[in-house]
Formats: C-alpha cells, structure tokens, sequence
C-alpha cells in the first residue's frame, strides 16, 4: 500500500504530531505506581517555584555542584543549568537537569529517559549524561527528614559510608550530583550546548537583515539528517561512550521512532569538533527534547521525520515560520510546497540561495511520497555538497561563502547570541554585499577633541542652575552690585519695592 499523502505543513505545528503512533518506548511501563507521599501542585507557577526552591536546597549541600539557574521552561518540565565547584582545565563543568512540575511532565520523562538511552551515541542527538526515577524517598536524606539546617552540615560532612566509597571507588556523575535525594520524582542529566538554538539565530539574522551562508546550511542540513538516522537506526551504546558519527548500517532493522516536537527551539547548537571533518567551519547541531517522541504505528517514522527537517530548512532559507502557508507550485512536473523559493519570484526575493538546495528542498516538499528522496539518498547528496568550497558556487554568491565570512556569521548570529542587539534593525557593516562607509569616531578620538577645545575664561564650575551659581546671584543681589569682579554672571537690576503714591487730580 502507497504511503499517505501528507498535507502542507502548518507553522509551528510539526507534521509528526498528528499521525497515529504509539507513545510507549520498548522499556517503558505505562503503569506508574501511585505516591501519595509528595504529589505535585495543581497551581503551575506555585509548583515550579517549589520545584525551583527544592533544587536549590538539594544542591545548597552537594559539596562538589551547585545551582546557577533556569535554562528553559516547558509546558510540564523545567531545565535548570548546574556548575561545578571546581575548576577542570581551567574552566567549569556544567550540566543540565530536566525536572517535571505535573504528573504529564513526569510521564514525559520517562519516555524521554528510555528513547535516550536507546539512541545513546548518536553525535547529533543531545547526550544523556545519568538519569534517575526511584520510586521511594531515601530515609537518610538529609533535606526529606526535615532535619535542621545545623544537623544537615554534620549529616553532610559526617557521612563516613559517603567518604569512603569516593575513595575505594570512581564517583560517578550519579553519585556526584546526588539524584537519589530528588525522588520519587525523575530527574534527567543532559549535556549543556551554550550557544543556543536556531530560533535565536534566525532572530539575530532577521535582525542583522542578513542571509545564513548556503555552506552553514548545507551543514545544518546534514546535521538533522544524521539525527534521523540516529532515531532510525539505535545504537544503545553504554554510559560514558564516546558519540559517533550516524551512518546507514547493512542488515540492520529500521525504526520507525518519531521526535514528535521537531522545531527551531528543540535544535541546539555545539561547538566545532576537529575530530569530525564536516565540522570544520560549522557548529554542530543537535535534536533534543524526546518527551514526545513515539513509535509510527503505519512504519513510516523516517518520511515523517525527514518532512519536520526540511520544513525546518525551509525557514532558515526563508526567515520566515509563515511560509507554510504559501500554495503548492509545480516544479519539474511535481506538486511541491517549497514555493517561496522557486520559480522567478522566488530567486528574485532569495537570489542567494543555492541552486542545488532549492532542487532538494523542492523535492524533499514534494506532495506526492513517492517523489521525494529516501534518507539513503540524501545522505549521499547532502555529503556531496558539505564539500563545496567558495569557488564551486556562482560569481554573485561566492564572497558570501568564503571563509571569513561565514565564520562572521557564526561569531555574530551564533557565539555572541547573548548580546542584546540594536534597538533598530541594520545591515552587516561588514557584509561583501554592502559598500561600508567611514568608521565612526572611537574613544580616543573623542576624548583628544575635547581636550583640544581651549576652556573658556571666566566660567563657573558646575552645571547650571547649581546651588553654587544660586549662591553665587544671592551674594551679588545682597551686595546690590551690577556685576561681581571676575564673573559673567550679571547682577540683576534693583527692584524700587517703596510704595507708589496715586496720583489726584489735576486743578
């Protein structure tokens, strides 16, 4: 049977989440035991800020991290940003630990929790660093037996069993940070990527009013294909494993796991890692957020899958969520929905688009399934075209991809995220497209033309209308002089106050 149409996809909303699939993980139990002992809040805003406050407390204790803030909040879970104490190789470790605030955000990360584990060693997936979800609460917790904070400082450094297991035996990420104090709610370890998501970057691109480089694209593209693969085909490597690189193994089953909320915000962005020689110019990105991934009940998990990622790729083409709204076109005889970026108002409104991702991207958008590529065949193009230099691409768009350029992109839109940008949105001064104009004057400039101006004489110091030039007028005024010796500030006239007689009549 032919796989189903699929529709136009709709901003915001990923195609995945409305086919039918099975929520349930291979590891998962759906039957969670009941605990009364600690439910969560029904009021949202009370229970994260209990849930907060709890963190706080365990990590206010852990002799090795401590609390630094809140990375991220969801519609059932928060992501808290953890530091340790400790400096390794001249800088600070941090992680991030997912904690729920509703009886759904637990379930979620339960399913989160199992789909990681299964797809544990994919480069392109975000990393599960430990997990924990313990059903009972530790009778020598030091923060659930309401013990006082004097006794919690002995109780912390008092615990001989603690002590001499860290030396008999490697502590673990586990161990370190203590989750078995945070049951019985479950509490997820991820790795932290602190350069933010795509949606951060296609904000400051529409800010700047810049295009992202077809090379960075290119390498984006490559990127979410590889994490498809990585949800396709499991790996399940053990804990503390080094990532791989995702590639199509020969006789191995394909999975049909659907990420369910694949959108700009659920794809964060790495560093550049030598050791892997597509990214070598480009960060790394990586899905995150499997809390609503499941199982496609029709098999067709990796269609569903690569149709979010090119729908992805079209708004970073575009800058623009809206363009799903745009009607289907006709491109080399398919019906697509790539139309802003085809036919010729599409390369007038985006002229610095590669031709070979318009191809693809009308292709991958094709209406009809069977017209679009698999994900072996775009894994063979997209590694063709990761390896473009600045000569392959056309005159008109080669100075925007040499080197210098695209690793300005990636500093201004991606490392500098944090910076607030201009109130009012401005071209790339340094962009090749634009002809820059006289630097403004710095500092140093400024301050020699000051000092260059000769300081009036005669002049009162303060600013005006100081208590000191009030001061100043009074004395004069008292004195009733026109004009104090040495000051340009005038007296003011004299004011006749004897009463004035009326005149009578004339004889």
């Amino acid at each position: 049977m032919d796989p189903p149409l699929f529709p136009a996809p709709f901003p915001g909303i990923p195609l995945a989440s409305s086919v039918s699939v099975d929520s349930a993980p291979p590891s998962h139990k759906t039957s969670r035991p009941e605990i009364t002992s600690r439910p969560h809040l029904l009021i949202p805003h009370r229970e994260k800020k209990r849930v907060t406050n709890h963190l706080k407390d365990h990590f206010s204790y852990v002799p090795e991290w401590k609390y630094e803030r809140i990375i991220g909040e969801g519609s059932g879970s928060i992501a808290y940003l953890i530091k340790s104490k400790h400096r390794s190789l001249g800088r600070h470790r941090r992680v991030v630990i997912k904690r729920g605030t509703s009886e759904l955000g637990d379930e979620e990360l339960r399913i989160e929790m199992a789909w990681l584990e299964l797809v544990r060693g994919a480069e392109h997936i975000c990393t599960m660093l430990a997990c924990r979800d313990d059903k009972e609460i530790p009778q020598t917790s030091a923060i659930q037996t309401g013990l006082t904070f004097v006794k919690r400082i002995f109780a912390k450094q008092g615990n001989l069993r603690r002590r001499v297991r860290k030396v008999l035996r490697r502590s673990t990420l586990d161990d370190e940070l203590q989750l078995r104090e945070l049951a019985p709610w479950p509490v997820i370890v991820l790795e932290y990527m602190p350069h933010g998501d795509l949606k951060r970057m296609v904000e400051r691109a529409k800010r700047y009013n810049i295009a992202v480089p077809n090379r960075l694209l290119w390498s984006i593209f490559l990127c979410l294909v590889r994490a498809c693969i990585g949800m396709a085909y499991h790996q399940a490597l053990p804990e503390g494993s080094q990532t791989r690189t995702e590639t199509i193994p020969a006789g191995q089953n394909q999975h049909s796991l659907v990420h369910g909320s694949m959108n700009l915000s659920n794809i964060m962005i790495g560093n550049p890692f030598a050791r892997f020689g597509e990214h070598t110019l480009g960060p790394v990105a990586k899905l995150i957020d499997l809390g609503m991934a499941a199982t496609a009940t029709d098999g067709q998990g990796v269609r569903y899958n690569l149709w979010d990622v090119s729908a992805i790729m079209m708004t970073l083409v575009t800058l623009d969520i809206t363009w799903g709204v745009s009607p289907r076109t006709t491109y080399r005889g398919i019906q697509t929905n790539a139309t802003p970026i085809l036919g010729d108002a599409g390369k007038t409104r985006y002229p610095l688009v590669d031709d070979d991702l318009r191809d693809l991207l009308a292709r991958c958008l094709a209406q009809n399934p069977l017209h679009r590529p698999g994900l072996r065949d775009m894994l063979a193009e997209l590694e063709l075209r990761i390896t473009k230099s600045a000569e392959n691409f056309p005159f008109n768009l080669r100075p925007g991809e040499e080197d210098v350029a695209v690793s300005r992109f990636i500093s201004r839109c991606i490392y500098d995220a944090d910076v607030l940008p201009d109130p009012e949105p401005r071209p790339d001064i340094e962009s090749p497209f634009i002809v820059p104009g006289p630097p403004p004057p710095t500092i140093l400039e400024f301050a020699s033309d000051y000092e260059s101006d000769p300081e009036p004489e005669h002049t009162i110091t303060g600013r005006p209308g100081s208590f000191r030039e009030a001061a100043e007028r009074l004395r004069v005024r008292r004195k009733g002089k026109r004009r104090m010796s040495g000051s340009p500030i005038a007296a003011p006239e004299p004011v006749d106050e004897r009463p004035r007689r009326r005149p009578g009549p004339r004889h």
